[in-house]
Parts: C-alpha cells; structure tokens; sequence
C-alpha cells in the first residue's frame, strides 16, 4: 500500500468487506452511490487491486482492517484534556498535603 485511506474510505472498505453493496454502503453513509463508487476506486487504486475478490483476498492476508492508526492517535488527542485535567488534580492534592501536615514537633537537643 502506497497511500493511506481516508476515514471515508475506511468507512466504505469495512462495509465491502462486511459483504455490503454500494447501494446499501450509500444508504448507510447517506452518501450517493457515485460517492461511494469514487471512494471505491480510490480504495481499489491505494491497495493495487482491481475488485472485491483481490481486495478481500488482500485482506485476509495482511489484515487490511489496521492500516491507518490515526483513530487511535485521534483517541489519545481528544484524551489529552482529561489526562492534564486528572494530573493537575493529584498535584494539587499532594500539595495540599505537603502544606496541611502537622508540623513535627521541635527535636529537643540534648547536651
């Protein structure tokens, strides 16, 4: 594969693969079925197959499902806030311990 699929196209090939025709692919993504037979081209184009035979073929041999990781990296971005949030929240719990500890008492220096 030379080129990534755009999450359209990912969209499209999952449900090519789930056995869909264009019709009910259009239906399902409220697009046209020209719409989705562009993106079909365009997925034939960037895995180098010519129909749904060398495409499931191609599949079954290299997992095609986990070509593009950037829903994952998308994931973790829209974590990122939460994340920051949750880290701000335990510094300032440790910090309001450090300050709210009682004070030892004075050591007594013996002589």
């Amino acid at each position: 594969m030379n080129k990534r699929l755009s999450k359209q196209e990912q969209k499209i090939l999952n449900l090519l693969l789930d056995g869909d025709s264009a019709k009910e692919i259009a239906e399902k993504l409220s697009i046209s079925v020209r719409t989705v037979d562009f993106h079909k081209t365009n997925i034939y184009r960037k895995l180098d197959v010519h129909n749904i035979q060398e495409l499931i073929t191609k599949y079954n041999s290299q997992n095609l499902l986990n070509l593009d990781t950037t829903d994952k990296f998308e994931k973790i971005k829209r974590m990122i806030p939460y994340i920051i949030t949750c880290l701000f929240i335990l510094v300032s719990i440790f910090l309001l311990f450090l300050l709210l500890k009682p004070a030892s008492p004075p050591v007594k220096k013996r002589y």
